[in-house]
């Protein structure tokens, strides 16, 4: 199967640490990158190194008892939120990382309305567990206080098979399960199925925990996606092509990069989307990809040759091509009309780029702002001349849509 994850947290939860644990355990990566020495994978921006934290949703790929992820790894400063909310709508699931130490912080409850809002399964990991500060009996305790009381904990351990203490709660919340289990007819993959149904409704929400530095639990947690977060790409193939854009960047060489996840259907260079034609598709892992003839449901990839799609819009090949497809299982539904988002905006719902008097960006509809001025991190990434963004050295993050 196919599936896309994405790795959210408060900031200095251990996000990066936790995906670079994730690729090397799954063998993407010969040694493990490291966010304060600057060679994480994920983290290739100058000044993500410089500063080290994420400032743009990484991705790369794996490989884990016989599923391919494509793992976005999404930034945890609340000045970055918009780059983390927009990679939402092309996930499969959400591993919702919590420090051992800290608890539930200010940003994780963010981000847990923002999944219940869109619908994403979500699993929990309770990191940096090997160090002596972690209260891990306290962490569980303020997640069902504070986000769910309906989590399925399997921080002591997962291998494919439900603990008995896990067997006995997810009873207790399926009528049809506790019935089964009071007349002594448990079923190991019934349990699991419907576990991985009430994940997938938002009605259950699997916990593990351990360590993205030393490794510990991480095995587990591919144990219980893999188990738990089931997707149908494969019926999806031969249905007509749809996609959702989740970024637009530019390459070192000043081309257009767009972003996007394949919903149904497959697509090939050369290939129309919405009168573009695709000159590159791309597979990136880190600042690093490779070029691919052709990119099928249930993939995360770049595309060059695209000029109009903007991040959050739907995409589709040429107007005659019908109905989109099915789509996939995780977003709340939301990806089952590639089109209900118009791939450009007409000027009187552009947000307004026109600078202020400190050199600020502007704001959008209702005063919101729409960018985030860098400059306080003592980059000078843009200049203004007039009405004008002098690129490269401008870098916006929208709060709803790039323009």
């Amino acid at each position: 199967m196919k599936k896309t994850i994405g790795i959210l947290a408060h900031v200095d939860a251990g996000k990066t640490t936790l995906a670079e644990g994730l690729l090397h355990l799954a063998g993407a990566t010969r040694r493990r990158g490291g966010v304060e020495e600057g060679t994480s994978l994920l983290d290739c921006d100058a000044i993500e190194r410089a500063r080290g934290i994420t400032v743009f949703s990484g991705q790369a790929r794996f490989s884990f008892g016989g599923d391919e992820y494509a793992l976005i790894d999404t930034p945890g400063h609340a000045d970055f939120a918009a780059e983390m909310e927009r990679a939402l709508s092309v996930l499969d699931g959400a591993v919702l990382l919590v420090d051992g130490t800290e608890g539930v912080q200010g940003h994780t409850q963010l981000i847990w309305r923002l999944l219940r809002q869109r619908g994403v399964p979500t699993f929990f990991f309770v990191g940096k567990c090997d160090r002596e500060e972690a209260d891990l009996p306290a962490v569980l305790a303020q997640l069902r206080v504070r986000l769910s009381p309906r989590l399925l904990d399997l921080s002591g351990g997962f291998a494919g098979e439900l603990p008995a203490a896990a067997v006995e709660s997810l009873a207790e919340w399926d009528d049809e399960l506790l019935e089964r289990y009071l007349d002594g007819g448990y079923d190991p993959a019934l349990w699991l199925r419907r576990a991985a149904q009430l994940t997938a409704r938002g009605e259950l929400f699997p916990v593990f925990a351990g360590s993205g530095l030393t490794g510990q639990g991480l095995e587990d947690l591919l144990a219980g996606l893999g188990a738990l977060l089931p997707t149908d790409y494969e019926e999806c193939r031969e249905a007509p092509f749809a996609a959702r854009v989740f970024g637009v960047r530019r390459d070192p060489g000043g081309g257009r990069v767009t972003f996007l996840k394949i919903l149904s259907g497959s697509l090939e260079v050369k290939g129309e989307v919405g009168g573009e034609k695709v000159n590159e598709i791309r597979f990136y892992e880190g600042e690093r990809y490779t070029q691919a003839p052709r990119a099928l449901a249930g993939e995360v990839c770049g595309m060059t040759g695209l000029r109009r799609p903007l991040p959050g819009g739907g995409v589709d090949g040429p107007p005659d091509r019908g109905a989109p497809g099915k789509g996939h299982r995780g977003g709340g539904g939301r990806h089952d009309q590639p089109g209900d988002i118009p791939a450009a905006l007409p000027p009187s719902e552009r947000p307004d780029r026109t600078p202020g008097a400190d050199g600020a960006p502007g704001t959008g509809p209702g005063g919101l702002s729409t960018g985030v001025n860098l400059k306080a991190w003592g980059v000078d990434l843009f200049t203004f001349t007039g009405h004008k963004i002098h690129a490269p050295k401008a870098c916006l993050l929208y709060t709803s849509r790039c323009v």
